[in-house]
């Protein structure tokens, strides 16, 4: 079980944020769910994911350029026979723009046997 709770910043308000859970090779399964509180009073954006490195995109409407946005994922992964480290990698979504990750970002993972 994992959750990730990132603070981040875009340098445009038509740029997003994409995030991704990187495991070992060949997961027996990876499934999650994504939610963010954009500057907008009241905006929450959220969906779901299945697959390693399957893209949550955090959208890119009515977020700030000034003011740090959160965005929170969580979920389960069932690993294979591959041991290797499981991490949070993110992206800008769109090429050329930027997206920070900023102090405050933090994540937790559990075992659950």
């Amino acid at each position: 079980v994992f959750e990730f709770w990132v603070r981040y910043i875009t340098a445009a308000t038509t740029t997003g944020l994409a995030l991704f859970i990187d495991t070992p090779a060949s997961p027996v399964g990876v499934w999650g769910t994504w939610s963010a509180i954009g500057s907008t009073a009241g905006l929450l954006v959220g969906g779901h994911f299945a697959g390693d490195n399957t893209t949550a995109s955090v959208s890119p409407t009515s977020f700030s350029t000034t003011v740090d946005s959160l965005a929170y994922l969580s979920g389960v992964i069932m690993n294979g026979n591959n041991a290797g480290t499981m991490q949070l990698a993110f992206a800008t979504e769109v090429s050329g723009s930027a997206a920070t990750i900023r102090t405050g970002t933090m994540g937790r993972i559990m075992s659950i046997t």
